[in-house]
């Protein structure tokens, strides 16, 4: 969907492929410090979503390139309604066997914030990521990765998974 709105059409099959082949060799490196938060969390016994607008076969090609790894992804591909619906939260909390008011989501995009808010999560603003609008309410925001752990720790319910946004 995001391909045929940036090119103005419907793609063919055959370009999906390529798009797809072609992001298979990108070199990707997640954000300094995203990897040992994830690991941290991991650790502890805490489940870490992704709901990314892209296709759930690139943000898996992405994860995967990036070397990450994740209990559940949520495609763009998964839900009828883009972010800012909540849709894509709701199915993760589903998954995780959690309420969506038990995620904590976190994301760059004003479209993720809101995506929260709509869903009933708890939303914090990823200030290290390229979308990121000082401008756009939220309930928390994170100057650099470790302050997640920060965010979940005060937690009622230490069992709060996390959530990201590719």
């Amino acid at each position: 969907m995001i391909l045929a709105h940036l090119v103005g059409r419907e793609l063919t099959l055959d370009e999906t492929e390529v798009y797809y082949r072609k992001l298979r060799d990108v070199e990707v490196a997640p954000y300094p410090g995203v990897a040992d938060v994830l690991d941290f969390l991991r650790e502890r016994g805490r489940a870490v979503a992704v709901f990314t607008g892209a296709s759930s076969r690139a943000g898996e090609t992405l994860l995967k390139a990036a070397g990450l790894d994740v209990d559940v992804l949520i495609g763009g591909d998964h839900v009828q309604r883009p972010k800012p619906a909540g849709d894509g939260l709701f199915l993760a909390a589903k998954r995780l066997g959690v309420a969506p008011d038990d995620l904590a989501y976190i994301g760059d995009s004003p479209l993720d914030l809101r995506a929260a808010a709509a869903a009933g999560s708890r939303s914090a603003a990823a200030m290290w990521g390229h979308l990121y609008d000082g401008a756009e309410p939220c309930d928390a925001t994170l100057t650099r990765p470790e302050e997640a752990l920060e965010l979940l720790a005060g937690d009622h319910n230490d069992e709060r998974p996390a959530a990201g946004a590719v």
